[in-house]
C-alpha cells in the first residue's frame, strides 16, 4: 500500500510539473511548494465533492433521501464526504 502511495505521489509530482513550468523552482521556495500543493489538495477534494453532487442529481439518489429541504436531499452525498473527510483529518 505505501508503494502504490508513492508512486501515486511521484505521479502528482510529475503531473505538476508538467501543466506548472514553475514547479521545479517552487521545489527550492518550500513556502511557495507548500501553496502549490494546498492549492491542488482543495482542487481535487472539491472535484470529488462535485462529482459526488453529480452522481446524486444524475441517478436520482436523492429522491431516496427523506429530508424536506431540496438543497440537502441534492448535496447530502457531497456533504457526508465532506463530514467523513473531516473526520479522518
Amino acid at each position: 500500500m505505501l508503494r502504490l502511495l508513492d508512486r501515486v505521489h511521484m505521479l502528482f509530482k510529475s503531473l505538476v510539473r508538467v501543466v506548472l513550468p514553475f514547479a521545479s523552482q517552487a521545489r527550492s521556495s518550500p513556502g511557495l511548494w507548500s501553496a502549490l500543493l494546498v492549492v491542488a489538495h482543495v482542487v481535487v477534494i472539491a472535484a470529488i465533492a462535485a462529482g459526488l453532487y453529480w452522481l446524486n442529481v444524475a441517478h436520482r439518489l436523492y429522491e431516496h433521501v427523506g429530508v424536506r429541504s431540496p438543497f440537502l436531499a441534492k448535496s447530502w452525498l457531497s456533504i457526508l464526504f465532506l463530514l467523513l473527510y473531516a473526520l479522518a483529518g
